[in-house]
């Protein structure tokens, strides 16, 4: 007899002995990515791309290796682990890089080369085109990054000021309660540019 269970934990069994037995998807998912990684890399476009030596080759693989790192050691979407140990867990193994803690910071390296792919991109296939057709091109280009990139900040609100401590002379410190709450000690902090009293908050 052979059962498998497709959703969810699964094995696969043969009688009484077991074949294969999966209890999460991060092991499945790790090996399928790093197959199709293997595959990508044993394809004829990409040994061409090598041996041609491709400046826009080398900056797409780049980009997708920034933009993996950047998942860091253990990535999850919704609390669930779809990589076992992504390949910023193995960066972290080498001597030297095992006090790397931010692994976000592997995005701005990602940005910095698809940005350099894009302009490669855009080069080559408005190169046949005259100078006002590049030129109307560029600037389409740009005013779609900037549209797409414009910066969503919502600011907080200015915190109330205590108009008594202004009336206070002398240099106590000032202590609002209850203390070790971020936002309290925050508005607090800002509070003191106002009266000047050193602050315990914060």
């Amino acid at each position: 007899a052979c059962s498998v269970v497709a959703f969810g934990p699964w094995k696969w069994t043969v009688g009484s002995a077991t074949i294969a037995s999966v209890g999460a998807v991060d092991k499945p998912l790790s090996l399928s990515a790093a197959l199709l990684a293997l595959g990508v890399r044993s394809s004829r476009t990409f040994r061409s791309a090598w041996h041609r030596r491709s400046v826009f080759g080398f900056y797409g693989v780049a980009a997708i290796a920034m933009l993996v790192l950047s998942f860091g050691p253990r990535p999850a979407i919704g609390g669930v682990h779809y990589f076992y140990r992504a390949p910023y867990y193995w960066l972290l193994q080498l001597p030297g890089y095992s006090e790397l803690r931010v692994p976000a910071r592997f995005a701005m390296l990602f940005v910095l080369c698809l940005a350099t792919a894009a302009a490669i991109a855009f080069a080559r296939l408005t190169a046949n085109l005259s100078s006002r057709s590049r030129r109307l091109f560029a600037a389409a280009a740009g005013v779609a990054v900037l549209i797409e990139s414009w910066p969503r900040v919502t600011l907080a609100i200015p915190a109330a000021p205590i108009t008594a401590l202004g009336r206070i002379d002398d240099r106590a410190p000032v202590l609002e309660l209850p203390l070790g709450i971020v936002e309290r000690d925050a508005d607090a902090m800002y509070r003191s540019l106002a009266h000047g009293h050193p602050i315990v908050n914060g």
